[in-house]
């Protein structure tokens, strides 16, 4: 009764457990209303199927007309109105099936013969297959196709359990609780390493903004666009990952202030900072005296393209890939990043561009980065190095972590 599937709901809840319920009827409405997470059934068939019956089965509606109408009126006033009326409409079609039968079955065996031999050949009655395979199809795969075609009752309308529920499964299966649980997980783990994402990026760019300013670092027009411009698509890039088609055992963390996430963000941030302080090291190792000049003109407006900041900025980039490919979820929630090709192909290609811009293979797309020539082939392995650190240095503290923590 509905009383008793209500009460079986909310007794669960009161017992701390979390609740999903999926009925088809108004009798389940109550429950589906006090469930956390109510799905509506719909007794139908698939959806799809229907449409294409509908497109084939306008031959039958004309034989089914050709039923006398007294033999209609005749079964509707009967004691099983239904039942008798749709015997008689299948008795129509069994007619018309063996019909066909008789004038195409030899042919068709024929046909068949030929083509295995790989002869060339058309049947001899084409319209007569054509008529089968309609019929064929008309039928269906049960009698609820059948009713569609023949202006029955609708296959998938909403009914007061789509009303009542937040989600409703066009099929009658109950594999939609499955898929519900699949996405969510994967939502959820999708919205957990956003933040993580935008935290990093935030405190990256904080120290950036504020220590490194203080030092005269400034940031190029096409250097601003072009970090800008990669932050976006990675982000359009990680909204391409889905769920994985088997549900995990395992959970994801219901909490965003939980031990891992705040200990990955604060390691990894660690490692950015090791690196930045590393870079400015370096140019401080090369010629100190620009460095401290360009610390006093801090206030001016106008950028200039200097050591200091030809370096900041690769590494800056470098920090923004390191956080997208170390942060990204994967397994056991979602598609890993070896399988979204999208991601994975761009950031590889990212990160073979700052390598080629560090080692100035190509001066010219140097120059339109704003970045000014290298002093040495050591100072461009050293900075290679650098660029590397962060990369697996973020990436090991992380999965450290996350092997300790959860």
């Amino acid at each position: 009764t509905p009383e008793t599937k209500s009460s079986i709901v909310l007794t669960l809840k009161e017992l701390g457990k979390t609740t999903l319920f999926a009925g088809d009827g108004i009798n389940d409405m109550a429950a589906l209303k006090h469930a956390d997470v109510g799905i509506a059934v719909l007794n139908s068939p698939n959806p799809d199927v229907v449409v294409s019956v509908d497109q084939n089965f306008d031959f039958l509606k004309d034989d089914l007309c050709q039923i006398p109408v007294p033999v209609i009126q005749g079964e509707i006033n009967g004691p099983n109105p239904e039942s008798g009326f749709f015997a008689n409409v299948k008795a129509v079609m069994a007619q018309k099936q063996r019909e066909i039968d008789l004038i195409d079955r030899d042919e068709i065996i024929r046909v068949n013969k030929l083509r295995k031999q790989g002869k060339r050949t058309k049947l001899a009655h084409p319209t007569a297959f054509r008529l089968k395979m309609k019929l064929n199809k008309g039928l269906g795969d049960g009698p609820g196709q059948f009713e569609a075609s023949t202006g029955g009752a609708p296959l998938v309308h909403l009914g007061d359990a789509s009303i009542a529920s937040p989600f409703t499964s066009k099929t009658s299966k109950v594999s939609a609780v499955v898929d519900i649980l699949r996405m969510g997980r994967c939502s959820l783990a999708t919205t957990l390493q956003m933040y993580r994402i935008i935290a990093l990026n935030c405190l990256t760019g904080a120290y950036t903004m504020s220590v490194l300013y203080s030092d005269g670092v400034k940031l190029g027009d096409y250097q601003m666009v072009v970090v800008s411009i990669l932050i976006t698509i990675c982000f359009l890039w990680i909204s391409k990952s889905k769920p994985l088609t088997e549900l995990s055992r395992k959970r994801p963390s219901a909490r965003i202030f939980c031990p891992y996430i705040i200990l990955t963000i604060l390691a990894q941030f660690f490692v950015h900072l090791a690196v930045f302080i590393g870079s400015v090291w370096l140019v401080d190792n090369v010629d100190m005296s620009a460095r401290v000049l360009q610390s006093a003109e801090v206030d001016d407006e106008a950028f200039k393209p200097t050591l200091l900041n030809s370096v900041i900025f690769l590494a800056y980039t470098m920090m923004t890939v390191t956080t997208f490919a170390v942060n990204y979820q994967g397994e056991p929630f979602m598609t890993p990043l070896r399988s979204n090709a999208v991601l994975r192909n761009g950031l590889i290609a990212l990160t073979v561009i700052i390598s080629v811009i560090s080692l100035e293979a190509f001066p010219e797309f140097n120059s339109l980065m704003e970045i000014v020539p290298f002093p040495s082939t050591s100072f461009r392995i050293t900075l290679i190095a650098l660029l590397g650190f962060d990369l697996f240095g973020s990436f090991f503290a992380d999965r450290l972590l996350k092997t300790a923590l959860e």
